[in-house]
């Protein structure tokens, strides 16, 4: 990582939250400066209208990119940035500190171990615990045991109802560490959002250096397109929008791996 980097990522969290998408309503007009606050933008002209096209203040942010911002088009499609790339991108980046990471995979180990039992109530459960009760009774009929005895005989509906509460439960407990994991990834984001944006400047200028060096245009390498699309889907919250509510989907959306 550069000084630039190292330096714009220390002084991150003095800066305010850069946020985007349902998960960070309340902050997303942040992205855009300060992204741009972090890079040169007479140097990487290109990465600074990238960032600007991707303001997620804007009534048609991220639709018109590629017609505001050509260059990160391959053949007339943006360019997919696959979980090696993303890897690869932050290998030397520290996103988080050892506190936060700490914080973080508890609330996914809480998380985790109350959906897992959350499944157990799920719909699909209540359907084989009901077949399961009339196995159960059919053989005990079958035995020689009486319907008019002791045997309880519990609805479908019954059945449904009652495992359909204990998930809601279940689930609202999750929430709140699902929750929890939102906060932890303010900050997160923020870093993500601008050491990619330097990222990008500084690979933009040095690609232009060796075009201007062999006497030809500028075109971005499909690494910088790649990475250019990851940036514009967390500068528009569309990363976080698809990962879903598990804390490690979405701290993985940002650049961390748990």
């Amino acid at each position: 990582m550069s000084e630039q980097q190292s330096s714009t990522l220390t002084t991150a969290t003095d800066k305010g939250i850069a946020a985007a998408g349902e998960k960070f309503p309340e902050t997303r007009d942040n992205n855009t400066r300060i992204a741009l606050a972090a890079i040169n933008q007479a140097m990487a002209p290109t990465t600074a209208r990238l960032i600007r096209a991707c303001d997620p203040t804007a009534a048609d942010c991220y639709r018109n990119l590629g017609a505001i911002v050509p260059e990160m088009m391959e053949l007339g499609r943006v360019v997919d940035c696959p979980i090696k790339t993303r890897v690869a991108i932050f290998e030397f980046a520290t996103m988080m500190s050892d506190s936060e990471i700490v914080a973080a995979r508890k609330c996914h180990a809480e998380f985790s171990a109350l959906d897992t039992e959350a499944q157990k109530f799920s719909g699909l459960a209540a359907f084989e615990k009901y077949t399961k009760q009339l196995e159960d009774i059919t053989e005990k009929h079958a035995a020689g045991e009486s319907l008019h005895g002791n045997i309880h005989f519990r609805t479908r509906d019954d059945i449904s109802r009652d495992f359909r509460h204990k998930s809601s439960v279940l689930q609202a407990r999750a929430g709140v560490y699902a929750n929890q994991a939102v906060e932890l990834a303010r900050p997160v984001l923020q870093r993500s959002v601008e050491y990619l944006a330097v990222w990008l400047a500084e690979t933009e200028q040095a690609e232009r250096e060796v075009s201007e060096v062999y006497g030809l245009p500028f075109h971005p390498s499909l690494v910088w397109k790649s990475v250019a699309n990851y940036f514009s889907q967390l500068m528009t919250g569309q990363a976080l929008h698809l990962c879903g509510q598990s804390p490690k989907s979405m701290f993985a959306a940002i650049g961390v791996n748990l």
